[in-house]
């Protein structure tokens, strides 16, 4: 890899402090609000908590190189050119309810704001541009400026979105002061406003950084329920990380924040900024972009993937089967309404390798022992499903229908430099060996660009060339390569994913088909992506199957099914520098210049760190399309409502195993008493007047100890401070 000189930056910089553009090369330590964050996280443990106004300051403090700041936005743009809808995002369907966005229009709104010194400081040029990335709502398309992602902005509290009846529309409220009125047998009091903007309105603003595509999705991300605080991940001993509101924010977020309440109480509650960097060791902003801003990002090696060796999920009952760290685990229900239903819970398919060989035999055991058990209906619990392993979801319907093929319609966008680094790669003919140990995400030759591993939906044969592939469709305005299936026999795909798929290769062993479409349900927060948001439509679309969804914004609307990310593939700024090497190394004499020169972005890295470097910024490669239809709209811009919307009550927060059991006993009852009013297709109640039927209208009883979980960050509240 070619890569950047650290000395051009640093030269940079330097002339730039010369001209007296920045702050004082040697400030005094206690003046300058960059040495009083480093020295208050020095005298804190492992956990440094921060006044988020001093963060701010210190990130006010970090200047802007004008050269630098157009080098890495000419280079973003370079990077965006592998987005697949960028037509669509600039000139959206009226389907699709969010803003329209040109990306790379905007960026060089950007480009020109900073020429004419139109930001103070390096953290306002990097807001702008991540706030302009979020507003795609794109799951896979990630890209974090290093300061914006080198500290993250915390309330400490978990909120909690509360029916009283699962029909009526729900309350917002702080999840402790739920749980203490409940326990007290006093009525507890609902989030009427947040700093004096009406408590819908202040979700809509905090959610609208969450990266997902449907509103009532956002607002749900944001809320407190055990079947999502699984999802959003453990700490190394098994404890909740909690929801979007309470904390993982990149932008800032005043000191305090004042909470009224419906009995006519405020009362503020202090936040928090929580360092990402592993020290904080700067006395100016300046020292903070030499260090950091000039250098390659370091490598970290990656999350730590050791098991958790956990057993039961908190708020779960014990499985009667799970597979590796619980991200499927099998349930046999027991209760009169739901004896004939076992239910299957998949908060991830992110799992690979040996883990991924572990999880498909576990749907495998786990679908026979339901037969045994004589279990004749299914509940998919797919809540807060961010996706993962593409192989895994395919399988799982795979195994759930062994008769059906799980079909996808995928295609690329062409731009000069993929178009080259196709030709290259897909005219390799022997394909270097691969290790069969391990799976290498970012080989090109298991990629996109290698043309042989996609199926021609005309002929459902292998593309054979890049040529073939790349004979343009011309649609919205942008070219795109034709129309693609997944090749689920393909030896390379299946070293990547870990797993041969179910009916595949030399895995044609399958069982008999265990549940009959009619008996399966897939349960929904809106929350589903990537893999996920695959798996769901194909449940929908081929296997025919009900659907419900849970949650969302307070009103009586149809939600969405899937609200995430609907792109079929995520591909990182490491995997295009990998291609484009490749296809630069595959370059005949005669054709390096232009190579160099057309790859040239792709050879390097960013001119400014990244935080997380090349391996933690994502691009969405390829479209879903919907099988037959020919306007080739992208499904991230298709609004599909589910069969059933359900609020969650409060014995819904408590205990999953409740939910499950009032879903299998509202679909028994035809929908009445479960769904609201009449967005739940034929088999709803369909009326707005509808009661809640065998469920009553009690708000239940909460075990506030079953809670305790969710109050780790809370005991952060108690250290804010610096000095």
């Amino acid at each position: 890899m070619i890569s950047k000189s650290i000395y051009s930056c640093l030269l940079l910089i330097s002339a730039q402090v010369a001209r007296g553009l920045t702050t004082s090369l040697s400030p005094t330590p206690t003046a300058n609000p960059c040495a009083r964050i480093s020295s208050a996280s020095a005298r804190q443990g492992a956990t440094v908590t921060l006044i988020p106004s001093e963060v701010y300051a210190c990130q006010q403090d970090v200047p802007v190189n004008k050269t630098l700041v157009a080098d890495q936005i000419a280079s973003l743009k370079a990077y965006l050119q592998f987005q697949s809808d960028l037509a669509y995002l600039k000139d959206p369907p009226s389907s699709y309810k969010l803003p329209a966005v040109d990306l790379l229009g905007e960026l060089d709104e950007i480009a020109a704001k900073v020429k004419a010194s139109g930001y103070k400081s390096e953290y306002d040029v990097e807001l702008d541009i991540f706030q302009l990335i979020g507003s795609a709502n794109d799951g896979h398309l990630i890209i974090t400026p290093f300061l914006i992602g080198s500290f993250q902005w915390a309330t400490g509290l978990n909120l909690v979105s509360v029916s009283p009846d699962g029909i009526q529309e729900p309350q917002v409220y702080l999840l402790d002061d739920y749980a203490a009125a409940i326990a007290t047998d006093t009525t507890p009091s609902h989030i009427t406003s947040v700093n004096g903007m009406s408590i819908d309105a202040w979700l809509d603003m905090i959610g609208d950084n969450a990266p997902l595509q449907d509103f009532d999705a956002k607002y749900n991300f944001m809320m407190y329920n055990p079947a999502t605080t699984f999802s959003y991940g453990f700490g190394t001993q098994g404890d909740a990380k909690s929801p979007y509101y309470a904390t993982v924010r990149s932008v800032y977020a005043n000191d305090s924040t004042l909470y009224t309440f419906s009995n006519g109480t405020s009362k503020p509650f202090s936040n928090f900024a929580v360092p990402q960097m592993p020290q904080l060791d700067f006395n100016s902003g300046l020292e903070l972009y030499e260090k950091y801003l000039c250098q390659p990002f370091p490598s970290t090696g990656g999350e730590d993937s050791s098991s958790l060796n956990l057993h039961q999920i908190p708020g779960y009952p014990y499985p009667a089967i799970s597979g590796p760290d619980l991200i499927i685990s099998g349930y046999l229900l027991d209760s009169s309404a739901s004896n004939d239903t076992a239910v299957l819970s998949i908060p991830s398919f992110d799992k690979f390798g040996d883990e991924a060989k572990a999880f498909q035999s576990t749907v495998r055991e786990f679908l026979a022992l339901a037969q045994k058990h004589g279990k004749s209906k299914l509940i998919i619990d797919v809540r807060g499903n961010g996706g993962g392993n593409l192989g895994l979801g395919k399988d799982l319907f795979a195994q759930l229908f062994p008769s059906q093929h799980p079909e996808s319609r995928v295609r690329g966008r062409l731009f000069p430099a993929g178009d080259f680094i196709g030709e290259k790669i897909s005219g390799v003919d022997n394909v270097p060996q691969v290790n069969a140990t391990s799976q290498d995400v970012s080989n090109p030759y298991q990629s996109i660009y290698r043309a042989q591993n996609t199926i021609d939906v005309r002929t459902n044969r292998s593309f054979i060339s890049w040529q073939d592939i790349a004979t343009p469709i011309e649609s919205h305005g942008d070219s795109f390569t034709q129309l693609g299936d997944w090749d689920l026999g393909n030896t390379l795909l299946d070293l990547e994913v870990g797993i041969v798929p179910t009916g595949y290769d030399n895995n044609t062993d399958t069982l008999p088909q265990a549940f009959a479409s009619e008996n399966i349900i897939i349960l929904t927060d809106g929350a589903c992506a990537s893999t996920c948001a695959d798996f769901v439509y194909t449940l929908t679309s081929q296997g025919n199957v009900k659907s419900i969804v849970a949650g969302g914004r307070p009103n009586k609307s149809p939600m969405n099914l899937i609200g995430g990310v609907r792109g079929a593939q995520e591909i990182g700024f490491n995997e295009i520098q990998n291609y484009a090497q490749t296809a630069y190394n595959l370059s005949t004499p005669d054709e390096k210049s232009s190579a160099q020169n057309l790859l040239a972005p792709y050879l390097q890295d960013t001119p400014i760190a990244m935080w997380g470097g090349a391996s933690a910024q994502h691009i969405n490669n390829r479209d879903s399309i919907a099988i037959g239809d020919e306007s080739m709209t992208p499904l991230q811009y298709v609004t599909e409502p589910a069969d059933c919307r359900i609020f969650y009550m409060a014995q819904d927060i408590e205990n999953v195993t409740f939910t499950w059991n009032r879903i299998a006993a509202g679909v028994a009852n035809g929908g009445k008493g479960l769904c609201i009013n009449g967005t739940v297709a034929a088999w709803a109640a369909g009326d707005s007047n509808s009661t809640t039927g065998i469920y009553g209208n009690s708000a239940s009883s909460i075990n506030p100890v079953s809670w305790q979980l969710t109050s780790c960050f809370t005991l952060a509240m108690g250290i804010l401070y610096l000095m």
